[in-house]
């Protein structure tokens, strides 16, 4: 558990949800509304995940919640594209926050990589099995086989 305030990628998240609500907040009501909701909608859940992980018990759940910032943040480019597309927002808008969204994005899959980061080698601080953890990991592993084996072919799930 950590405070998210000293995180720099969720200040940076806050200040593009800012700046998103701040740009959308220009758009047509009439025609574009589901999309600026939509807009603000994904790039503060970028914000509201990084710091709601930060409460997360274990570096599983942390790593879940930096997940969804980083579908959010694919999520929010793809939309800033669109709204460019739509010619609701200048060039300079557009390389103003397609820039920072990126970047986010890059900071949070860092920040996910180092909390999902593979077990140590044997030798490198994990603990080696011992003799009777082998021989009962064996065991049930040909149980298994021959529970398998004994299943009808055709029975047998295809993946």
């Amino acid at each position: 558990m950590q405070d998210f305030h000293n995180l720099r990628v969720w200040n940076e998240a806050n200040s593009l949800a800012i700046a998103i609500k701040r740009l959308t907040s220009r758009f047509p009501k009439a025609d574009y509304g589901a999309l600026r909701k939509q807009m603000v909608r994904a790039a503060e859940s970028i914000a509201d995940n990084i710091a709601e992980g930060c409460g997360a018990a274990t570096n599983a759940e942390f790593a879940r919640y930096l997940d969804m910032a980083i579908t959010s943040s694919s999520e929010l480019e793809n939309q800033i594209e669109r709204t460019h597309r739509y010619r609701l927002t200048r060039d300079p808008d557009h390389q103003r926050l397609a820039g920072p969204v990126c970047d986010v994005r890059k900071m949070t899959i860092g920040g996910c990589e180092r909390r999902c980061s593979p077990l140590p080698r044997a030798g490198h601080g994990r603990r080696r099995m011992t003799n009777t953890e082998r021989r009962t990991t064996g065991r049930k592993a040909r149980n298994e086989q021959r529970m398998t084996d004994r299943i009808p072919r055709q029975a047998q799930p295809r993946w």
